[in-house]
């Protein structure tokens, strides 16, 4: 009898253990859940600028700079204008972003260009608020071709079927021609070799800057696509902090 009461015991004890198990960890999952949707709401409720307006333009032309940057001919480019004496603006934190997609290495508009086709083409950073609302597109896209003009036949004769620039081609031209944006870096500019030891999406932050204030949209960047988040930023925030701004 004391032999089935001890086994009625220790069965019941496994029972109440595996029971409690299993409630910690139904209660983890649901935790996990929660966070999870924690964050998708903190994504979508972020004070994204409104797709086309001009702060999302200049939020787009920040990230993109700031993608562009990870390319080391680039950051090389960006670096040697920086601090040239043909800087229209003489000082080492600030440059036209006409002047450098219009450099004559040509390497930061080829990479700023790949940048703009990869976060055109892939859902990269959707779900967690890791890029700014919408799309980087040219004005007036109007169709999936932009740029594109229909030929009379004569012409086609003549000078055979024209093909629309690539997309990149057009929305750098437009930031050059129509915009006066300028990149500002408040606390300067080091080297992304010179930050290896940091973690890598504190490396650089990307934002804009309208009506002379910080909006509290940024992203911290790190050297791989859709490793970006969705930061807070105050005057305070140290690192390399690119910033899109008219002059």
């Amino acid at each position: 009898m004391k032999t089935f009461f001890k086994i009625l015991v220790l069965v019941l004890l496994v029972s109440f253990q595996s029971c409690s198990k299993g409630e910690i960890e139904e209660v983890n999952l649901v935790e996990e859940k929660k966070s999870i949707e924690a964050s998708k709401a903190f994504a979508a409720s972020n004070n994204q600028a409104e797709e086309g307006t001009l702060e999302n333009k200049m939020q787009w032309g920040a990230y993109l700079v700031t993608r562009a940057l990870f390319n080391k001919a680039a950051e090389d480019d960006f670096l040697n204008l920086l601090t040239s004496s043909y800087n229209n603006n003489n000082n080492n934190n600030t440059v036209r972003l006409d002047d450098l997609l219009n450099s004559s290495n040509g390497a930061f508009r080829n990479a700023f260009a790949e940048a703009f086709d990869y976060y055109t083409n892939v859902d990269a950073c959707d779900t967690d608020g890791g890029k700014p609302r919408g799309a980087a597109v040219p004005d007036n896209e109007g169709n999936s071709r932009p740029g594109f003009q229909a030929q009379n036949n004569e012409t086609t004769s003549r000078v055979g079927q024209s093909f629309p620039p690539p997309a990149s081609d057009l929305y750098i031209n437009q930031l050059i021609n129509n915009y006066n944006f300028e990149i500002f870096l408040p606390n300067g500019y080091v080297e992304l070799k010179e930050l290896e030891e940091l973690e890598d999406f504190y490396k650089i932050i990307s934002t804009a800057v309208t009506n002379n204030l910080i909006t509290n949209e940024a992203y911290s960047h790190s050297e791989y696509n859709c490793h970006i988040v969705y930061t807070n930023m105050t005057t305070q925030t140290q690192g390399n902090i690119v910033m899109m701004r008219e002059y």
